[in-house]
């Protein structure tokens, strides 16, 4: 058997049914569950009976603590690997084990990425080091919700310190890294959610001691001052002077590297200018371009190239949204659109929004395959987006600065634009399944809080300045969660009730619209959200 999960509970019958069924939903088979209780007096057994049949060993008796329940299901397991998923936490998606699995772990301890849920409602991602040690230990933590542990450290090294009262399993993961030669693997998708309501998150001062004491017990006095020390030279070494002088330091080296580099590339104006785009050299950018400096200090400068055929309802709202939010450039590609309500629309907002009326329908690409439009709008950052891509309502007032500020960091991507909201997609869409299995990947690999990979074609994305489609480099991009969602409202058409826009759109649209139906409601669109071809 690959996995034993465990989950321990104590009087809290709506954390356990929730962790129940994140667990017993799970689409992958080879594993054993078991639930240990603590003798609760609410309805917690009554939970445990209703999914009785679907957990392999459970019982419900006193402990003299969180960490001798949690050793009681030590020794109840026979997996290879060991999850502890107590009561109030859930498993990530329903999923989430076979991702895991695919991976076809062989090390010690296999570890991912966390979901926190705070008691205020908000929520982000823990994105774990892809190695552990001993000084990440002494600073932080490996989290047992999102650690697989072979079964056989804990025979060979002993199981959960039952003196401690909330940082055993903070001990034993610093003993197994500091003090074996066991091996580990951080696999980067989120394996599980964990409420920020729990012992430690209430109890800082007991942590601090506790953990005070097992590095006491664990190292030679030597050790132990260096440990405790290493935070006052890292404050020190942090102190906001010093942060100055190495963010100078390393503009000159900058500026030395590109001098350099410019020298060898001659005095071709060209080559030059080519070099610094293609870099993101950031400062020089600023320097040259004026129209760079103009957006970032009025970013409703920044063009919005809006790309849209024969959609009208969706445009009216992607329009109004961001007239409202004071954007004085915004920009329709129009790819010969012949829907007679949309062509008086844009007769209506003529003297406020640029309408560009192409010949024929060029596709989504539009933009950079149109000199003229490059050219015109493409010297600084520039948006381009679908038509039918609403952002939420609490999309904050400075994100334009925001999502500047994460292109500029990240320079090996092409964009940077607003995750899609799946959660809500009504069942009503006929193609419903098929998005959602193929855009949750795009939610999986975050890189810090809410900000993850997305290699995917255009949405409503930022681009930085002169950037030149190349097949090359045009997927990396990179999305944002949190208050930058946005609503794909193509995949929220009921398919069997479809408008006489949609009908008209779904008529004269080809199959590169990867959502197509037919009038009738059927799904007719290319392949890429087929996942079971």
């Amino acid at each position: 058997m690959k996995l034993s999960i465990i989950t321990i509970n104590y009087n809290n019958a709506g954390g356990l049914e929730r962790t129940v069924k994140s667990i017993v939903n799970q689409d992958f088979s080879d594993f054993e569950y078991i639930v240990i209780d603590g003798a609760s007096i609410d309805n917690s057994v009554d939970i445990i009976k209703t999914y009785s049949e679907k957990i392999d060993y459970w019982v419900s008796e006193p402990d003299t603590g969180v960490y001798n329940a949690m050793n009681k299901g030590i020794r109840q397991a026979k997996g290879e690997y060991l999850l502890f998923i107590n009561s109030g936490d859930t498993l990530y998606t329903n999923d989430v084990l076979s991702k895991v699995f695919e991976f076809n772990p062989k090390h010690d301890l296999v570890y991912g990425n966390l979901h926190r849920i705070f008691p205020d409602g908000h929520e982000d991602i823990v994105r774990m080091p892809k190695h552990v040690s001993v000084l990440h230990m002494l600073r932080a933590t490996l989290t047992h919700p999102t650690t697989f542990i072979r079964r056989g450290l804990f025979e060979k090294y002993g199981y959960y310190r039952e003196d401690l009262k909330i940082v055993s399993d903070w001990a034993f993961f610093l003993k197994i890294i500091a003090f074996t030669n066991s091996t580990q693997e951080y696999i980067p998708i989120v394996i599980s959610s964990f409420e920020m309501n729990g012992m430690s998150s209430n109890n800082a001062d007991l942590v601090e001691s506790e953990r005070y004491k097992v590095v006491s017990e664990s190292f030679s006095p030597e050790l132990n001052h260096i440990c405790y020390t290493q935070e006052l030279y890292a404050n020190f070494y942090n102190k906001r002077v010093f942060r100055v002088l190495r963010t100078a330091r390393k503009l000159v080296s900058d500026f030395l590297s590109v001098a350099k580099k410019i020298i060898t590339l001659g005095f071709s104006k060209k080559k030059n200018k080519e070099y610094i785009y293609r870099e993101r050299i950031h400062p020089l950018i600023w320097c040259f371009n004026k129209n760079v400096r103009r957006q970032k200090s009025d970013t409703g400068k920044v063009p919005i190239i809006i790309i849209n055929y024969n959609r009208l309802s969706d445009l009216k709202e992607m329009v109004d949204f961001f007239l409202k939010r004071n954007h004085k450039n915004i920009v329709i590609v129009d790819n010969d659109s012949q829907y007679p309500p949309l062509l008086e629309y844009y007769d209506q907002i003529k003297n406020t929004v640029v309408v560009k009326r192409m010949d024929r329908n060029y596709g989504h690409l539009v933009f950079w395959d149109n000199k003229e439009l490059y050219r015109e709008y493409a010297s600084g950052y520039y948006i381009v987006t679908d038509s039918d891509i609403i952002p939420n309502k609490n999309l904050p007032e400075n994100y334009l600065e925001q999502l500047i500020k994460v292109l500029d960091k990240y320079t090996k991507v092409t964009k940077v634009g607003f995750a899609l909201e799946i959660d809500d997609i009504p069942d009503s869409f006929s193609a419903k399944e098929e998005v959602i299995a193929w855009e949750k990947k795009y939610w999986e690999i975050p890189i810090t809080d809410n900000v993850y990979v997305a290699d995917t074609d255009t949405t409503f994305a930022i681009y930085p300045p002169y950037y030149e489609h190349n097949k090359k480099t045009f997927l990396k991009g990179l999305r944002i969660g949190g208050d930058f969602t946005a609503q794909h409202r193509g995949w929220y058409i009921d398919s069997q009730n479809l408008s006489e826009e949609d009908k008209f759109y779904f008529k004269t649209s080809n199959n590169s619209n990867s959502w197509k139906l037919s009038e009738d409601g059927i799904f007719q669109g290319e392949s890429a959200y087929n996942t079971k071809t």
